[in-house]
Parts: structure tokens; C-alpha cells; sequence
């Protein structure tokens, strides 16, 4: 386990600076994701079965089943006319869905720049490898630094893409 930790590291390594963009991205992603989970998960939406929601709709004074549902439905059956739902409906976005949206819109972005930082890294891995064969005079240290920046080129695509 030891070992492929160090591996891992050195791969990190290898990757240069543009990882250091890439771990926040992911981080910030990964953050977010479990930020909606634990939302998700507090709402109790997934209790929530065709069945319970018509006992909701049959009894709506039960206290049984989501509050936030159980408000909606009540407020529901109390309108008299269409053109009285849509505020209702409205409301009921307002404070349940958009929250939700707005963290999935920024996930949205995350996953999207994800790859575009891993090109970042790639043209930075292709630059030191430029750099390297304009100032060798070839062996193995100039080499060692094409082979580096090569390196980077292709670790930080991979990661971005894996992202």
C-alpha cells in the first residue's frame, strides 16, 4: 500500500503545476456533490412513494410524509382555481428546487473546465519539452527533460479528463 502511494505522488509530481488546478477543481466539485447529497438526504424525498402521496392528498392534516411536501399538497388542495397554482408553484421552486440548481450549475462548470485545465497543463508540459530541446545539445539530460516534459503533457490531460 506504501508503494503505491509514493507511485501515486511522483505521478502527481510528474503533472507539474497545472495539478495543483486540477485538485481544486476537483475538490471544489467533490465538495458540492456531497453538499447536494446531504440536501437531498435531509428533504427525505426519496420516503416519498406514490402511496404516501396520495394518503397526503386523501388525509393532508396527517403529519406523515416530508413537511415540505406535505405543505405543497395542502396548499394545493386549497386552491379554488388554476390560475391560483402557479404562485404556489412558483414558491414551491423557489425553495425547494433552486438551491439545487444553483450548485448543480456550478458542477456543471467544474466538470466542464476540467478538461480544458488538463489541456492547460498539456501546453505547459509541451513548452518545458520545447524548452528543453532549444536549450540541449542532446544526450541524456536533455532527454531526461523532453521526457519530463512529455510527462506533465500527458499526466494532466489524463487527470483532467478523468475528472
Amino acid at each position: 500500500m506504501d508503494r503505491i502511494w509514493h507511485e501515486a505522488l511522483d505521478i502527481w509530481r510528474s503533472g507539474g503545476w497545472a495539478m495543483i488546478v486540477l485538485a481544486v477543481n476537483a475538490f471544489l466539485l467533490f465538495t458540492l456533490g456531497l453538499a447536494v447529497k446531504v440536501k437531498l438526504r435531509g428533504k427525505e424525498y426519496r420516503k416519498v412513494s406514490n402511496d404516501s402521496c396520495k394518503l397526503m392528498i386523501e388525509k393532508p392534516l396527517d403529519d406523515k410524509g416530508p413537511k415540505s411536501i406535505r405543505n405543497f399538497i395542502q396548499h394545493v388542495m386549497k386552491c379554488k382555481r388554476r390560475d391560483h397554482l402557479t404562485p404556489i408553484f412558483k414558491e414551491f421552486q423557489h425553495d425547494e428546487i433552486a438551491p439545487f440548481s444553483r450548485d448543480l450549475r456550478i458542477m456543471r462548470v467544474c466538470v466542464g473546465t476540467a478538461p480544458l485545465l488538463g489541456l492547460l497543463g498539456t501546453v505547459s508540459g509541451m513548452l518545458t519539452m520545447f524548452h528543453a530541446l532549444s536549450i540541449g545539445s542532446g544526450g541524456e539530460k536533455t532527454l531526461a527533460m523532453v521526457a519530463t516534459g512529455i510527462s506533465e503533457a500527458l499526466v494532466t490531460t489524463e487527470t483532467g479528463l478523468i475528472i
